[in-house]
């Protein structure tokens, strides 16, 4: 006798947040599970300031151009396993695509989500099996219709601002314009450590939730002429915050280590002396260009990415990198190995 078919119905973050739980916690059984939206709370940004009565500006449609960038790269990740969007179809864009709703009398956008997100269950785990698939689509279901990681972005580049602020000079100005914004509703803690849970158990809802934080900062600066802007009914702040609060997102490159195995998949020798690497990371798939400067690293270890290149062989690289976002740049390779000494 077949197992019963569990349906649940998603109408807000935290139904989606109580599910994906479950599937994360081995509580349901995914090959028996069907999942539907109905009545989920719309997306919502509020603008006040002449300019933005009853009509969607340039730079605001700038915004949310990103997050429906996001949703394709999202359902590309999900179904195809690739975040490069070209495989979907004119119907996969159409069933996918956001209608930003000017609404009548005042100067706020809503997205309705129900059609979007039932059809990319339709798309995923309608058509695919497997608790990784559940886990991706949920992830996406509380991340773009939830408030919690957007709240929580534009809170941690607002504290980002006002220490960047704290060692130039001539910050009141700035730090007075940061105190407006308000935190309307506080992201649900249990919300957030559930994400970041499934951030652990499937890599695709890295890529998606990094997504979701540059969709936020790119819709924040898209009103930075407003008055006054209320964001997912969780957070309020002036056009001038929304100016700092993006500010500090091009100084927010961090340092890091990205020691591991890699493929070498070209090297660009114009310059002998700083030769630019094209690297692969073995496990991520992730590809990015490295420097090789000549000079700094001794003969065995040049021989150690000359093997490697010639023989399209696996090399352990220790690579020093500034990331964002899951993006790197000023890469430098700074050792390396063969991988049966590492």
């Amino acid at each position: 006798m077949s197992a019963a078919i569990q349906n649940y119905i998603i109408s807000n973050e935290m139904d989606a947040i109580n599910l994906l739980e479950k599937v994360l916690n081995n509580e349901v059984d995914t090959d028996h599970l069907n999942i539907k939206v109905e009545n989920f709370t719309p997306f919502n940004l509020h603008v006040t300031g002449d300019k933005f009565h009853q009509t969607i500006t340039s730079s605001v449609m700038k915004g949310f151009l990103e997050m429906q960038s996001a949703i394709y790269k999202s359902y590309s990740l999900i179904r195809y396993n690739d975040e490069v969007p070209n495989k979907l179809t004119q119907e996969d864009r159409d069933d996918l695509e956001l209608e930003v709703k000017v609404l009548n009398g005042s100067s706020g956008f809503n997205v309705d989500w129900d059609g979007i997100f039932n059809n990319l269950i339709e798309k995923t785990v309608g058509r695919m099996t497997g608790k990784q698939v559940f886990i991706s689509v949920l992830f996406l279901i509380a991340t773009f219709g939830g408030n919690s990681i957007y709240q929580t972005h534009i809170e941690n580049q607002t504290e980002l601002r006002k220490t960047e602020l704290e060692l130039k000079a001539k910050q009141q100005e700035s730090n007075e314009r940061l105190e407006t914004v308000k935190i309307l509703t506080q992201a649900n803690q249990r919300t957030l450590d559930v994400l970041e849970k499934a951030v652990n158990a499937e890599p695709i809802t890295k890529t998606i939730k990094n997504d979701a934080k540059e969709v936020t900062t790119k819709l924040v600066k898209s009103v930075r002429s407003a008055d006054k802007v209320e964001f997912q009914n969780a957070v309020e702040f002036s056009g001038e915050a929304a100016r700092e609060i993006t500010t500090s997102s091009k100084s927010s490159w961090e340092p890091k280590r990205i020691d591991g195995l890699y493929i070498i998949q070209y090297v660009d020798s114009s310059n002998a002396a700083k030769r630019k690497i094209r690297l692969q990371d073995v496990e991520t798939g992730h590809v990015f260009i490295a420097m090789l400067e000549n000079d700094s690293l001794d003969q065995k270890i040049l021989n150690a990415i000359k093997n490697a290149e010639w023989g399209y062989t696996k090399v352990y690289l220790k690579i020093k990198t500034l990331t964002q976002n899951g993006k790197y740049k000023d890469s430098i390779i700074i050792g390396a190995s063969e991988p049966q000494k590492v």
